[in-house]
């Protein structure tokens, strides 16, 4: 065959690529659109959406004048203090001379009347009886036979059950110019449900005490109004002021 031939045969069998203006290159298949670029514009339209709900609702609120939420209102905090149930008449009995107790005669709970000895203590001045000075309750026993006391030392505490009252040293300068003599207040008693007791302040210092940890406190006694029998000595309380 003829070289020339052989040259024409492949000039003929080879593919021409059709120019940029060429009808055939705009018949050409086009490339799909990605995934991503699909998801992004479905994004687009759903935040645009969601823009113009939010700016129609805050549009109808203004043309009918709607104000925003008013704020709960804040607790409000009742000024209180802490107190103890105590009776109201009150004594401790104790050895004179000290020396080695020899015996007692009582125990908490029990009930004496006035002279009724209460323990005896024999000291360098021979045998000491310690007597209870009137009608009252022992609250408390604080020596035991065969110690040995100094003078001075208290052997036990009495009170008159029957006539109980609180006493608080929790008045701080914050609650001090709410409270007067006079002054209802509410107590209440944890240990016996919750329960609330009405009361009176009978008498509160005019000067504050400072206690052990150094704060600065106005003592206040205050009677109760129809206490109930549950009631003991040394349960707590805690004093609320108004309503």
């Amino acid at each position: 065959m003829h070289p020339e031939s052989r040259s024409n045969g492949a000039v003929a069998e080879r593919r021409a690529t059709p120019a940029l203006d060429d009808p055939a290159f705009l018949r050409l298949p086009q490339r799909p659109p990605s995934r991503r670029l699909l998801g992004r514009t479905r994004l687009a339209i759903l935040i645009g959406l969601v823009a113009i709900v939010v700016v129609g609702t805050f549009a109808y609120q203004i043309s009918r004048g709607t104000d925003a939420p008013a704020a709960a209102p804040a607790e409000v905090v009742r000024p209180a203090a802490r107190g103890e149930v105590v009776p109201v008449a009150r004594a401790r009995v104790g050895s004179v001379d000290g020396g080695q107790v020899t015996q007692i005669n009582v125990a908490p709970g029990d009930h004496v009347e006035a002279q009724q000895p209460i323990g005896r203590v024999n000291g360098h001045d021979g045998l000491e009886v310690v007597f209870a000075p009137w009608p009252a309750t022992v609250t408390g026993v604080l020596v035991r036979a065969g110690d040995t006391i100094t003078p001075g030392t208290i052997m036990a505490t009495l009170g008159d059950v029957s006539r109980l009252q609180v006493e608080t040293t929790d008045v701080d300068e914050f609650l001090i110019g709410r409270i007067s003599r006079g002054t209802s207040v509410r107590l209440m008693v944890d240990a016996i449900g919750g329960s609330q007791i009405n009361g009176v302040v009978r008498q509160i210092a005019v000067e504050p005490q400072t206690n052990a940890n150094g704060d600065r406190q106005y003592p206040a006694t205050i009677d109760l109004v129809d206490p109930p029998p549950s009631l003991r000595p040394g349960m707590t309380v805690r004093v609320y002021l108004g309503p």
